[in-house]
């Protein structure tokens, strides 16, 4: 006994309520099959228990042949068959009508066939090539599902629709042609096809559905067309043999798993149209070497680009405002990596065990660093991090062995835990006038070296022109008519000073453009 899904089952019975009579059979060319009249005088082939009788006690199913011989060898399907003193086009191979017939080696289809139903050759173990001739337009779901010995497929003009699994675990499938009149494919339809090299997606196709190529081991080579927008969960997950991939502009979506265990993967270009990478898209692609982000992506989903073990270096674009946990957890080759000035937290574990990351760039604008965001980054030398930060979470920068020099643009400290840092013997260098403040706090105060920083900060003269701090206000000497404009960290202007001494400013590190000169000035 085999088990049908369910699903498969309802369609089944849809069909054959438009049957006009009952089940026949009829020889041709030595091989019997069994056909019935559709109401419209079309004929359909069908399984020989039809109407298809579905029931299931605990999953236990009637099979569609019980009971009967199935056809073996060569099979020649006819164009039309007598019934009633009236030849009947073939049109349609129904619903499970040669299921489990897994002593058939090849089939004929004639070209009156315009659809090849669910189920319809599914677990034809022993079926190794077939034709698909022009008039079919429609592969439905599961139709050559489990055809292990299958090895060729041609497909001609004309097929629109390729339903979900129809190709699915035809583990001798090397080759398939898709024709340029496709329009959809299901999915999973070509899942676990472990001898597929290569495929060309037609250019009709403009989403490639879940699970559509998983686990095709030995597929090297994918060409995606030019409109293609959307690839979702785990389309290519556990490709191991694709090497390289060129992803459209307009692509809008990756989703989940996308490209997930591709391990041969080496380059990929991420075009700005996709915005979002989704959580695992790129994850354990450990041959991993070059990404390019370009300008337009905004999100990097969790565990994205974790453990690609050979990738050293990219750069985040500057529309980029998630960064999400574990998003390039041990990378263990990336050496240096800039946050761009739109990200307000670095998710937890991001780049938590990246052992060769030596030195990281934090933009203004950065507000909190998740749990363990850094741990075991044993190289990092050295960080500075900008005075918008207010927070830093447990075990952030643990285990960070070659830490020797925190820079500190706060004046206020930001919140963090005993176990953020591990040793606290590091030197901490914090803006001019606040060594007190961090002194007395119960966590910043057990570094053992705490020193101020005043160079650049307060008094500064260059070219005769002084900018120093006075009651909270910037105050310029000797600018001699020069225009004088301060902007904060973020780079906006927030106000241009006359009269020598801006309006009151709150605490914080500003930039003061003397002309073409730029001078940091710290109010507190």
């Amino acid at each position: 006994m085999k088990k049908i899904l369910f699903f498969t089952a309802v369609l089944g019975v849809l069909n054959i309520c438009s049957a006009q009579d009952s089940v026949f059979s009829y020889t041709h060319q030595g091989t019997t099959l069994y056909y019935v009249i559709y109401s419209n005088g079309d004929a359909a082939v069908v399984p020989p228990l039809y109407p298809y009788t579905f029931f299931s006690t605990d999953t236990v199913t009637i099979e569609a042949w019980d009971g009967h011989i199935k056809p073996q060898g060569s099979v020649v399907i006819p164009d039309s068959v007598p019934y009633g003193g009236i030849n009947h086009a073939v049109k349609t191979i129904d619903f499970c009508a040669l299921y489990l017939c897994d002593s058939i080696t090849d089939v004929t289809i004639p070209a009156t066939i315009q659809e090849i139903d669910s189920s319809a050759f599914e677990g034809c173990k022993s079926l190794t090539s077939v034709v698909i001739p022009q008039g079919v337009t429609t592969i439905d779901y599961s139709a050559f599902y489990n055809c292990t010995a299958l090895q060729t497929v041609t497909m001609s003009e004309g097929v629109t629709s390729i339903g979900n699994y129809a190709f699915g675990e035809c583990l001798s499938l090397t080759s398939i042609n898709l024709p340029s009149t496709l329009g959809r494919l299901g999915y999973g339809s070509f899942r676990f096809d472990t001898s597929l090299v290569s495929v060309v997606i037609p250019a009709g196709i403009d989403t490639l559905r879940y699970y559509t190529f998983e686990c095709c081991f030995n597929l090297q080579s994918v060409t995606l067309p030019e409109n293609l927008r959307c690839i979702q969960d785990a389309c290519f997950e556990a490709c191991f043999s694709l090497q390289s991939v060129t992803l459209p502009e307009g692509l809008s979506f990756i989703g989940d798993a996308a490209f997930k265990d591709c391990v041969s993967l080496q380059t990929i270009s991420l075009p700005g149209s996709l915005q979002t990478i989704n959580t695992d898209a790129f994850y354990y692609c450990t041959g991993l070497q070059s990404v390019t982000l370009s300008e337009g992506i905004t999100s990097i989903g969790e565990f994205a680009f974790s453990e690609c073990y050979k990738l050293q270096s990219f750069n985040l674009p500057s529309t980029l405002v998630n960064l999400a946990g574990a998003a390039f957890q041990l990378d263990t080759s990336l050496t240096a990596i800039t946050i761009p000035t739109g990200v307000d937290s670095i998710g937890q574990w991001a780049f938590c065990g990246c052992l060769n990351l030596q030195s990281v760039e934090f933009s203004e604008g950065l507000r909190s660093i998740g749990t363990n965001a850094f741990d075991t980054c044993i190289n990092l030398l050295h960080i500075t991090l900008p005075s918008t930060l207010m927070r830093i979470g447990n075990h952030s920068f643990e285990d960070c062995l070659s830490l020797d020099t925190i820079t500190l643009l706060c004046t206020n400290p930001p919140s963090i835990f005993d176990s953020t840092f591990n040793s606290y013997t590091a030197t901490l260098i914090v803006p001019c006038g606040t060594s007190d403040t961090y002194h007395q706090h119960p966590i910043w105060g057990l570094f053992t070296n705490i020193e101020e920083d005043c160079n650049g900060i307060e008094d500064v003269e260059t070219n005769n022109v002084r900018v120093h701090v006075i009651d909270g206000r910037i105050v310029v000497e000797g600018a001699d008519g020069e225009t004088v404009q301060v902007f904060d960290m973020e780079g906006r202007m927030i106000q241009t000073i006359k009269h020598s001494s801006s309006q009151p400013l709150s605490t914080g590190v500003y930039m003061v453009k003397v002309g073409d000169k730029t001078i940091k000035c710290l109010v507190f």
